[in-house]
C-alpha cells in the first residue's frame, strides 16, 4: 500500500491546510481492502475527513467484489466518490486537488502506479515546480 502525501507537494509552497482529507482509491480487488484499511487508520489518527474514489461503469456496479469494497469502505466511514471509467484516472487526481487531499493511498500495482505519477505531474503544473 503507497500512501502519497500531498500535503509536503503544497508546503513546498508555502500552502498548508488546517483540514487533513486522506482519499483512497478503490477497485473491485478484494486486496484493496488493505487499502481501505491503511487509509482508515491514517484518518482516525489525523482526525481526517476520509474518501473513496471508484470508477463507475455497468460491470463494477454489478460485481460482488466492488459491492464489497465500497461497503467497507462505507463501514470504515468513508465518503464514496464515483467517477467514469474512461476518465477515471484524471478526474481522480482533479478531484484529488480540488478536494485538498492531503493524503492519497493507493494499492500496490501498475494502474495504481500510473495513478500516482498522474496525480503528482498535476500538482507539480499547478503549483509551478
Amino acid at each position: 500500500v503507497f500512501c502519497i502525501f500531498c500535503d509536503i507537494l503544497k508546503s513546498k509552497r508555502g500552502i498548508f491546510m488546517k483540514e487533513k482529507h486522506i482519499l483512497v482509491c478503490i477497485s473491485n480487488a478484494s486486496d484493496h481492502q488493505k487499502a481501505i484499511c491503511a487509509g482508515a487508520q491514517i484518518a482516525y489518527a489525523l482526525n481526517a475527513r476520509f474518501s473513496a474514489v471508484v470508477a463507475d461503469n455497468n460491470y463494477l456496479r454489478e460485481n460482488a467484489d466492488m459491492k464489497r469494497n465500497i461497503a467497507f469502505a462505507e463501514s470504515k466511514g468513508a465518503r464514496i466518490i464515483t467517477f467514469d471509467e474512461q476518465d477515471f484516472v484524471l478526474q481522480s487526481a482533479e478531484y484529488a486537488r480540488i478536494s485538498n487531499a492531503t493524503h492519497v493511498v493507493l494499492q500496490e500495482d501498475v494502474f495504481w502506479l500510473s495513478f500516482f505519477s498522474i496525480i503528482i505531474n498535476c500538482y507539480s503544473r499547478i503549483l509551478d515546480f
